[in-house]
């Protein structure tokens, strides 16, 4: 992670894998601040070496994390977003995380940045999920019913429904 600060911006929310803890330097993306009394102490996450402490919490799209100014960069412990989240995975074929914290909810994408994997929570980029229940819910009901039987018609009557009718 370290390599990667200088390229990552205030709005970057980087996935470690080694963080016990998340930590955001970043209030913007918090919310339900608290101070909860409990004093942690975190290393490397500071430009100048020394420990890092914490009692304020708060909450994330991504669950609870501690808000320190002096991090160097928004943390989301891998561990903790999973024991969290509805779904974590990433797939053979791209290299990105993808996070869907609730059942049904916004999938997230984390893409690979200066070695590390980040989501920018300015660009409001959602991965795009297409499974046949997500596709029927694209359609009223009214609009699925009328396809449904222009095809079942086309289809008896051995029309293509994309196709021209010659004449």
């Amino acid at each position: 992670m370290l390599a990667a600060v200088s390229s990552l911006t205030e709005n970057d929310l980087e996935i470690d894998t080694g963080a016990g803890v998340s930590i955001f330097k970043n209030t913007d993306h918090v919310y339900d601040l608290y101070d909860d009394n409990e004093m942690i102490e975190m290393h490397g996450l500071t430009d100048n070496k020394k420990q890092l402490h914490s009692s304020v919490q708060g909450r994330t799209l991504f669950g609870i994390v501690y808000v320190s100014d002096r991090s160097i960069a928004n943390v989301v412990s891998y561990g903790r977003l999973k024991n969290h989240a509805w779904a974590v995975w990433q797939e053979a074929d791209n290299d990105v995380f993808r996070v869907q914290m609730t059942r049904g909810g916004k999938v997230y994408q984390f893409e690979r940045k200066c070695g590390v994997y980040v989501y920018n929570t300015s660009s409001n980029v959602y991965a795009l999920v297409s499974t046949v229940s997500d596709n029927l819910k694209l359609y009223s009901n009214v609009r699925y019913i009328e396809q449904m039987q222009q095809l079942t018609s086309s289809r008896n009557w051995g029309i293509h429904p994309k196709l021209p009718l010659r004449g």
